[in-house]
């Protein structure tokens, strides 16, 4: 998204919503979908879509520097 951020969403937080994600299964493999959606101004969110909700970002945001 080309974001000046990071996120940092620690384990207990993400696995209650999982269920919550959008997936993909393949053969080998399990992806699940992380859609980052902006419900105000400058607040980012991951989409919880099967539940109708998000799940906000902003105690989770990491700044990253950028050089050059």
């Amino acid at each position: 998204m080309d974001l000046d951020v990071a996120f940092a969403v620690p384990w207990q937080t993400l696995h209650p919503i999982l269920d919550g994600l959008n997936t993909t299964q393949k053969e080998d493999s399990f992806y699940w979908h992380i859609h980052l959606t902006e419900p105000e101004q400058g607040a980012l969110a991951i989409l919880i879509p099967k539940r109708d909700t998000v799940l906000r970002l902003q105690e989770y945001t990491l700044p990253l520097s950028r050089e050059g």
